[in-house]
């Protein structure tokens, strides 16, 4: 997502009270976006990270969208 100066981005606007789905590796977007799909197939609401953001801006972002969950997909624990 491309923002431009001045403006709010998408995620300071909202307010989801949705789980949160993100990647820690670039090589794993696809895998992280599969969860949340089925996730939503199963009746879930699930909000999905597609920008690869430093960890310290996705929990500022959880908390400031008030996701009571915060899913991490990556390759090793």
């Amino acid at each position: 997502m491309v923002s431009c100066s001045g403006r709010k981005s998408l995620y300071q606007k909202l307010v989801t009270n949705r789980p949160l789905c993100c990647y820690l590796d670039h090589d794993l977007c696809g895998v992280s976006a599969a969860v949340a799909t089925i996730l939503r197939e199963k009746g879930q609401s699930v909000d999905w990270m597609f920008e690869n953001k430093p960890l310290q801006w996705v929990f500022k972002l959880a908390a400031r969208v008030h996701a009571p969950r915060l899913m991490f997909v990556g390759s090793a624990e």
